[in-house]
């Protein structure tokens, strides 16, 4: 819950999510087929998620997306998790598109720059929620953690 609550981590996503509709994000969670808690091996501690849908907004196209608690911001949790969804997306699910898409407000400079760390380049820029959104691609051969 702490995920749709914090103003934080909700910053370019439309802030926080009114209590009244926590149950029906919690309803919607359950049908998410390739969603991944991230977890700090040492203690088990809850950091956020991770999920990659085989089809977007966007057409055809695999998308990830991530959540994490504040807290854990800037300890590389975002990158290896990522990542690593990624590399699992490609494998895992199949599509006729070769290419996992991520799209984040052009304004959130971390998340930009998260994306392109783990080798997604940017495609466009599109206004979307009264902001400037900014969508980044890449293919297996072009992500440096999957040769």
């Amino acid at each position: 819950m702490r995920l749709w609550t914090d103003a934080e981590v909700r910053k370019f996503v439309g802030g926080p999510v009114h209590e009244e509709y926590l149950p029906d994000y919690e309803r919607a969670l359950y049908r998410r087929p390739y969603l991944f808690s991230v977890i700090v091996k040492e203690d088990s501690t809850f950091v956020g998620m991770v999920s990659v849908d085989a089809a977007s907004r966007f057409g055809e196209r695999r998308e990830v997306s991530y959540e994490l608690l504040h807290e854990h911001w800037g300890r590389g949790y975002a990158r290896e998790a990522v990542a690593a969804v990624i590399r699992w997306g490609f494998d895992a699910i199949p599509s006729d598109n070769p290419s996992i898409i991520a799209v984040t407000s052009e304004e959130n400079a971390r998340s930009r720059r998260l994306l392109e760390a783990i080798g997604m380049v940017k495609i466009e820029s599109f206004d979307e929620f009264g902001t400037t959104q900014t969508m980044y691609s890449a293919t297996a051969e072009e992500m440096p953690e999957t040769r």
